[in-house]
């Protein structure tokens, strides 16, 4: 077995580990002394016994942002995952293969733990020893990001012999990965969540099914199709942190409807007779090109087939970013010393009739622990 005294010594930490928890990588610990304090006075002061805090994709240089979870919530989350994959605490077996400082890995800890006790640590990220460890190891469900499934198609590997369910989520996922990789007869089923949900809130439970939602949400959307649920997943406290302003915290119930429902920033279409939904996008990713609304998603897809065919999948990255006037203008970054011109060429007539609005050249395109393009300082 490979590194599993360790994880398994850090999923029984984060069972049992009485007060609040602080899921966070190491730099914050170490350098934000401040923030640990303040939020350690806070945790006292609720009575925080049985509680975990987590940092949000909102978290800058200048400004921490998270929740903070019951460990009761979470759980709740991991086994209704379990139970949504019919998974078999007698033949199946989780493999960690992401940070575990982060809600991604963790929520396989909590799966884990729910399931049968049983995990194991794929380490540092490499695909051929990944490949042979969950091979070696016997495992048969394990969630990746899009970045690490493209290093795996690149090198046409095919599926480790066992596996059964690779989970794919964290970040956009376009559709000629998936379609590369189902060729390869990789097992992947796609996922949507957010941390505020503890995280997931709907998946795939077999190849191609479409996204169904787990059954402890319960979810809606107003006319502009944003999505609101209301489960026992849900985060507790939202908090803030800056220097100017201190800790700030936010109750999950001030951002509730009467029915109990949280509003979220995401678009979706549902589908109730099957309890199932369609994830379109953030309600800020739409732009209006050539009379009518585009998805961002809709462009990835095109510049994101263009860099896979042309090996640079992560090299290349179209955002939207809000101006002085507040409305949005199409972005796409790429790398120094890749062929700008040619690519800038090739994509202006991919991606007609909608016009790029600023194009950046980067020394490398700054990125989370997870891969997703870092867009805020």
């Amino acid at each position: 077995m490979y590194n599993l005294e360790n994880i398994e010594k850090k999923m029984n930490d984060l069972i049992n580990y009485k007060g609040l928890y602080k899921l966070f990588n190491q730099k914050i610990l170490s350098e934000e002394l401040h923030f640990i304090k303040e939020l350690e006075k806070i945790s006292q002061e609720l009575n925080l016994d049985q509680h975990v805090a987590i940092l949000s994709s909102g978290t800058t240089s200048s400004t921490i942002k998270g929740y903070i979870f019951t460990k009761a919530a979470l759980l709740e989350n991991a086994k209704a995952v379990n139970s949504h994959l019919q998974l078999n605490p007698e033949s199946d077996l989780w493999g960690v293969s992401l940070p575990t400082s982060h809600l991604s890995g963790a929520s396989i800890m909590l799966r884990s733990y729910c399931l049968n006790k049983k995990i194991i640590d794929c380490g540092k990220w490499q695909p051929e020893k990944w490949v042979k460890l969950i091979q070696e190891n016997a495992v048969t469900v394990t969630s990746l990001v899009p970045s690490q499934l493209y290093d795996l198609i690149k090198n046409q590997m095919p599926p480790p012999q066992g596996l059964k369910k690779c989970i794919i989520g964290g970040d956009f996922l376009a559709e000629h990965l998936y379609q590369e990789s189902i060729k390869l007869h990789w097992p992947i089923l796609r996922t949507y969540g957010m941390t505020e949900a503890g995280p997931q809130i709907a998946t795939e439970n077999a190849l191609g099914s479409g996204l169904k939602i787990l059954p402890i949400h319960q979810c809606k959307t107003n006319e502009q199709n944003l999505l609101s649920i209301k489960s026992p997943s849900l985060f507790l406290w939202e908090f803030q942190y800056d220097l100017k302003t201190g800790l700030q915290l936010k109750s999950i119930a001030s951002q509730c409807d009467k029915l109990g429902f949280y509003q979220t920033k995401d678009l979706v279409n549902l589908d109730p007779s099957n309890s199932s939904l369609e994830f379109l996008g953030r309600n800020d990713s739409v732009v209006k090109s050539s009379g009518r609304l585009i998805y961002l998603s809709e462009l990835k897809n095109i510049v994101e087939k263009f860099a896979i065919e042309n090996s640079l999948y992560k090299k290349i990255e179209l955002t939207l970013e809000k101006d002085e006037k507040k409305s949005y203008k199409l972005v796409i970054s790429m790398e120094e010393n890749i062929g700008e011109v040619r690519i800038q060429k090739s994509l202006c007539d991919l991606l007609k009739p909608h016009q790029v609005d600023l194009w950046k050249v980067l020394p490398s395109i700054p990125r989370t622990d997870l891969g997703k393009m870092r867009t805020r300082p």
